[in-house]
């Protein structure tokens, strides 16, 4: 995704339209979350044509991550802005068991349903012989 950078932002001539441009960072972070999303998708298909059982449990560990996650950025959002990095630290971990389970099965379909080469170790890389 082709995301304005701060340069654009402030180099845009036209004052309206920078007007309503969000701050460079919530641009940023905007951004982020759609490359992320694009990312996702592709897994999704990806995983859908090539090994649909995977595709199914993957599907499950998105859901619970995104349910998650959406809880947790609602209840961000109704809290004052963090300004410090004090003020960074949770205190409390978010709970994560949905997603940690669903991870967890996603991983055991993925070692049942895919094989990825092996690559020879170094012991078993054959030698150059010319070397002493």
């Amino acid at each position: 995704m082709n995301c304005p950078t701060t340069t654009d932002i402030h180099s845009h001539r036209s004052r309206s339209t920078v007007a309503c441009l969000p701050p460079p960072q919530v641009a940023r972070r905007r951004c982020q979350f759609y490359d992320i999303q694009a990312q996702i998708a592709f897994h999704q298909a990806w995983l859908q044509v090539e090994a649909p059982q995977v595709a199914e449990a993957y599907d499950d560990l998105v859901r619970a991550a995104q349910e998650e996650g959406g809880t947790q950025m609602q209840q961000a959002w109704k809290e004052p802005l963090r300004d410090t990095d004090a003020a960074m630290n949770l205190g409390v971990a978010y709970d994560r068991s949905k997603s940690n389970m669903a991870r967890a099965r996603t991983l055991q379909r993925m070692r049942r349903q895919i094989s990825f080469p092996r690559w020879p170790s170094r012991r078993e890389a054959p030698r150059n012989r010319a070397e002493p």
